[in-house]
């Protein structure tokens, strides 16, 4: 049996998930969800995070990664995956998920512990819904839905696309990070950072001049007669090959 599989048989002590929940309620920390939550019999930790995916509003996500930590106090494992993944079902990992390739997110997605991808990390929203009990390490990260990271998001690029979900981090640490019509909760420290008032969808003034002297030509299209304009697939469709997509840095004479 694979750790994978063997993750997904694990069903959640239902005693100690309710005995955190009452320590949190003893904190004044006792949201509407909660008594759901850990009344529900679970019969694995794949259906608790289906569940929260359900009932747990993504302003409230944090709480559920405090709720696994106080639950699980064994040391959590190191999860390594091979190959290029994709995370079509509910998935819960206590510790440290690590995968060689790309990791594609399209359903709930909870590990208590870091995760670090070899190459992207995307997630799909409404399908997903990403939490992350400690960092995230990737060579780029693409999200369109629900994520939420209790340390840093490490990365080359972060882009976030779409108006209908949040990122919330600790902090963001990147080269590149466009903010499109997403709402970014971090501190973001970027060489390069395009926030949602700059972005404004690619139509930011100087935005498009700006990104042509950052990114390779082969993520441009031409629209009609304009200027160039930059195609987060395209961008990303050569990051999942593992192409350069950033231009190097200017020599100093």
């Amino acid at each position: 049996m694979t750790d994978m599989a063997k993750a997904a048989k694990e069903a959640p002590d239902l005693d100690a998930l309710r005995a955190a929940a009452t320590a949190l309620r003893a904190e004044d920390l006792d949201p509407r969800w909660l008594a759901n939550l850990v009344g529900a019999e679970s019969g694995s930790w794949p259906e608790f995070a289906a569940l929260v995916h359900r009932i747990v509003p993504p302003d409230d996500r944090w709480i559920v990664v405090e709720l696994c930590r106080r639950t699980l106090t064994a040391p959590g494992s190191r999860l390594e995956l091979d190959k290029d993944t994709r995370v079509g079902k509910p998935f819960f990992h206590h510790g440290d998920l690590v995968v060689a390739g790309d990791l594609r997110v399209v359903a709930p997605f909870l590990v208590t512990g870091s995760v670090t991808v070899r190459n992207v990390f995307t997630d799909s929203g409404p399908d997903s819904a990403v939490m992350i009990g400690d960092g995230l390490r990737a060579r780029a990260v693409y999200t369109d839905g629900e994520m939420y990271v209790s340390g840093t998001i490490s990365a080359e690029i972060v882009y976030c696309y779409y108006n209908d979900h949040t990122l919330e981090a600790k902090a963001i640490e990147a080269g590149l990070v466009i903010e499109d019509d997403h709402c970014v909760l971090a501190t973001v420290r970027a060489e390069h950072h395009f926030d949602m008032d700059t972005f404004r969808q690619g139509y930011g003034e100087g935005v498009q001049d700006r990104l042509r002297e950052l990114l390779a030509p082969e993520v441009f299209v031409h629209e009609h007669d304009d200027e160039p304009r930059m195609d987060h697939r395209l961008l990303f469709e050569r990051l999942h090959q593992g192409l350069e997509v950033l231009r190097p840095a200017p020599a100093h004479p």
